[in-house]
């Protein structure tokens, strides 16, 4: 079985690319396969968004490239959660040199390549604005989309921007 070493997982709030809408989902940050793994809900989670999430296990060894305060977990790449069916996977973000992480501003405008749609989607696409200061974009080199997401906290944003740059700047797959 393939190991992952997630060094950061957690509820963020993704904007939909298509629809202008804020997401409530189930983030995974895998450092060595340099990747982010979004789920409608966490492995072992039968609830909703709004359920508590497991935690991180302390007593996992930390990643090479994570700062030390932030929990490693080490798990299967299997998404079986020990029932029929595991955790539905709706997407996933692969990080690459230059790949860039930035805070966003309460107020300021959506950056460019966050939303894309038709009609009326792109017509709100076009006035709408960052809702609070702990959102946040991930910008791909590769295809010029940006991923707005928001943590819950300004302390859980800065945890997920390190761990992101860290990922980004491994030097494992460059």
């Amino acid at each position: 079985i393939e190991e992952q070493t997630v060094i950061v997982e957690g509820w963020l709030t993704k904007l939909g690319f298509k629809s202008a809408k804020w997401q409530r989902r189930w983030f995974s940050l895998d450092c060595s396969a340099r990747k982010i793994s979004y789920f409608r809900m966490p492995k072992g989670c039968n609830a909703g968004p709004g359920a508590s999430s497991p935690s991180a296990s302390a007593s996992a060894p930390a990643a090479a490239a994570a700062p030390p305060d932030l929990a490693t977990t080490t798990s299967s790449s299997s998404s079986s959660s020990g029932g029929k069916k595991g955790p539905k996977k709706k997407g996933s973000i692969g990080l690459c040199r230059g790949t860039a992480c930035v805070a966003l501003r309460h107020g300021d405008p959506l950056p460019l390549g966050s939303l894309h749609g038709a009609g009326a989607a792109r017509a709100a696409a076009a006035s709408a604005t960052v809702p609070s200061d702990t959102c946040f974009a991930v910008r791909l080199p590769h295809d010029q989309r940006t991923y707005c997401l928001r943590a819950e906290s300004a302390q859980e944003m800065r945890r997920w921007m390190i761990s992101i740059e860290c990922a980004v700047n491994s030097s494992e797959h460059l």
